[in-house]
């Protein structure tokens, strides 16, 4: 199993997870540590989609460039179709 979170989302988890207590944490921590387990395999990955906060991927396959547009102009639009997707990204 795995998904796609926003950075934000995890990193709210993440708080709530360590308590109080805990060392205050960060996005450019969380980017920090995922960058890190890359050297233990795929499992995290950090997508950017453009003018939208960072996204976290914890399914081991990789998004192509094609998935990386359908993301992006699912979350300008909240939703989409193919119709939609050929006329925005001209495809045919």
């Amino acid at each position: 199993a795995g998904g796609l979170d926003s950075a934000s989302d995890v990193l709210l988890l993440l708080r709530v997870r360590r308590g109080p207590k805990a060392q205050p944490i960060e996005i450019q921590d969380m980017e920090r540590a995922i960058k890190n387990l890359k050297a233990l395999g795929r499992s995290l990955e950090l997508i950017i989609l453009k003018g939208k906060e960072p996204m976290i991927q914890s399914v081991p396959c990789e998004l192509s460039q094609d998935h990386t547009r359908v993301l992006e102009q699912a979350t300008t639009t909240a939703h989409t179709s193919v119709p939609a997707l050929q006329q925005a990204l001209g495809w045919h």
